[in-house]
């Protein structure tokens, strides 16, 4: 088994959700984390940098497999640990990735999933605002045939569907 590392959404309001996503998961590994943001505790916006290199320091500290499990904006971040600094990940897990934000703000994402040497497992609602399904994973394959993508019934991106991302994970062995 592995360390489960939980990275869930930009808003402090996402803390609920994603202690409700490590309680379904806990079980299922030998500890997990959920990784806090400093924007959480104080007012002002995210710094990706600064939290990168607050997760890099955690993630090298680990002793055996990462899963890292990252929710929309922290797939970027998950991302650009594994890429720039060069920490080992043994699988992650993509919810809600923000294609689109990503194209608008010119992150390269393209650039970093071509550098990915872990698998990946893709959770992403039908008609997720931040990027459909089918246009996730036409992209995706087109990348790389490892990558495996899974549909959710859904058009927001909120993901409150717990129960159904566990069997997702449990079915596709990111454990």
């Amino acid at each position: 088994m592995a360390t489960l590392v939980l990275l869930w959404g930009n808003n402090v309001h996402n803390k609920q959700r994603i202690q409700e996503v490590n309680q379904a998961l806990l079980p299922f590994y030998d500890t997990t984390h959920i990784h806090t943001y400093r924007h959480w505790s104080e007012w002002g916006n995210m710094n990706l940098e600064y939290e990168c290199q607050q997760l890099c320091e955690y993630l090298k500290n680990i002793k055996g497999s990462v899963i890292l499990f990252c929710k929309s904006l922290w797939c970027i971040l998950g991302l650009k640990a594994m890429v720039e600094q060069e920490v080992f990940i043994k699988q992650c897990i993509f919810v809600g990735f923000p294609l689109g934000y990503c194209e608008h703000n010119e992150f390269p994402s393209e650039k970093y999933l071509k550098e990915l040497t872990c698998p990946v497992l893709w959770i992403q609602h039908t008609n997720d605002p931040t990027w459909w399904y089918t246009t996730i994973a036409d992209k995706l394959w087109s990348l790389s045939p490892a990558f495996t993508c899974k549909e959710i019934p859904g058009d927001d991106h909120e993901y409150h569907e717990v129960k159904v991302l566990k069997q997702i994970i449990l079915d596709n062995n990111a454990t």
